[in-house]
């Protein structure tokens, strides 16, 4: 998002209804792009839950996060967006985008290929089984063993069915599945909070250039300190 601010494709305080128009609903009219992108925009969760055949619909899945109704007055507050700020995300990036594309295809050409990281949201076949990691996730019993590993109001959330951290990790029905993010289909899917894949080096690579100032990504002065300033508070005061 940061290299496509930089090329001119939207501003931070901009409406995102200016360039997604059926997102003006259910009171988010006035949600700006900086507000989405810092996660006060209230929403933390779909309608319903997305599986995969939804979450691999672009224009399916953005029409469902369309009519999504905030769960707080949009910049008021900030909530973690754990699962959909990925997906807003995408659906904003390949309406600003000259080329239409999404944030996987987007970060393939303007972020990795450029940097030379082997680094990828939705995995390509050409990535063989031989080469990924096994992934292992918490069980809900585990996370009760690892008390001192995670903010207890966080693990707190993720034991209570009625939570809106469970709600935000319903989501996406793999999200809670231990075993989902070693299937095949599931990595090839863009999702793109949680499901970006790739060697340590590359992410090492990605970051770097950034934090030398971003000039192989063509990231102007203006993007860099939007990048490096404090966050705009939440009017409802930190959170």
């Amino acid at each position: 998002m940061a290299v496509a601010h930089a090329r001119g494709w939207f501003e931070l305080d901009a409406p995102v209804a200016d360039h997604w128009p059926a997102f003006a609903t259910n009171g988010k009219q006035d949600i700006t792009v900086r507000q989405l992108l810092a996660h006060q925009a209230g929403l933390v969760a779909p309608d319903r839950r997305v599986d995969l055949a939804l979450a691999a619909d672009h224009d399916r899945l953005g029409a469902l996060l369309a009519g999504a109704r905030p769960a707080w007055e949009p910049g008021t507050r900030h909530g973690y967006h754990g699962v959909t700020l990925g997906w807003y995300e995408s659906q904003l990036l390949s309406r600003v985008d000259p080329r239409g594309r999404t944030l996987g295809t987007f970060f393939a050409d303007g972020v990795a290929t450029p940097l030379g990281a082997a680094f990828h949201i939705g995995l390509p076949d050409e990535v063989t089984d031989d080469a990924v990691a096994t992934f292992h996730a918490f069980s809900p019993p585990e996370m009760l063993l690892h008390l001192g590993a995670m903010p207890r109001t966080v693990l707190m959330g993720m034991l209570n069915p009625g939570s809106m951290v469970m709600r935000m990790m319903r989501a996406l029905p793999v999200v809670v599945d231990p075993d989902a993010l070693n299937r095949r289909k599931t990595l090839r899917v863009e999702v793109p909070a949680f499901n970006g894949i790739g060697q340590p080096r590359a992410m090492a690579r990605i970051y770097g250039a950034f934090a030398s100032g971003g000039a192989e990504l063509k990231i102007t002065p203006g993007t860099l300190h939007e990048l490096t300033g404090p966050a705009v508070t939440p009017s409802g005061g930190p959170t």
